[in-house]
């Protein structure tokens, strides 16, 4: 029999090199694709925590300011200033129109926000988004009495002694608590996406 020299394989010896580098190989990418998917699950539960998080914080904030729940149907109405009460003015006539399509037929021929004239203010003031929550409204409303659950609490504020009692409700059965509530949501999934891209 013949030496082998010092550093040289056999042929079997080749395969089971070669076979144990293709096992390595693969073993490895398997540990990288699972780091990967632990890596995208950790990152997206942190996206949704910090979505939820800055919308609670912006919610709470509004209520420290403005005492939302304490006030009635009409001071809540009265507390949008200028451009949201516009556009919340929008979404309640969508809101409070006998159908959807009534609604949006209102806001595409109006003829109260620039009398005389007849506009689009669907097109003219970007109402988009105020037709779409009001969709969901109706959806929600619609939905939740169907299957009779409870969307809103309503109770009589004593206000003092000078000032008469006032029914109020608070729930997201509530129109104007529904738009805000909306509003904060759609905050918190912004703040959630500054997160996932910054």
């Amino acid at each position: 029999m013949a030496k082998k020299a010092k550093g040289t394989m056999s042929g079997r010896q080749k395969a089971v090199a070669k076979q144990r580098g293709n096992y390595e190989n693969t073993s490895s990418k398997k540990l990288q694709k699972s780091s990967n998917a632990v890596w995208y699950i950790v990152l997206w539960l942190l996206v949704v925590i910090v979505s939820v998080l800055h919308g609670g914080f912006v919610a709470q904030l509004h209520e420290n300011d403005r005492h939302f729940s304490h006030l009635s149907t009409l001071e809540r109405e009265l507390g949008f200033r200028t451009e949201m009460g516009l556009y919340y003015s929008y979404f309640k006539t969508v809101v409070e129109a006998p159908t959807f399509l009534s609604g949006l037929s209102q806001i595409v021929s109006d003829n109260v926000t620039e009398y005389p004239d007849n506009i689009n203010t669907l097109k003219r003031f970007n109402l988009y988004p105020e037709v779409f929550l009001g969709f969901w409204f109706r959806i929600y409303d619609s939905v939740t009495k169907y299957m009779n659950i409870r969307t809103k609490l309503c109770y009589t504020v004593n206000r003092g002694e000078d000032l008469s009692p006032i029914q109020s409700c608070e729930g997201n059965g509530e129109p104007a608590y529904f738009y805000v509530n909306s509003i904060f949501a759609l905050n918190g999934m912004m703040m959630g996406v500054f997160f996932l891209y910054g």
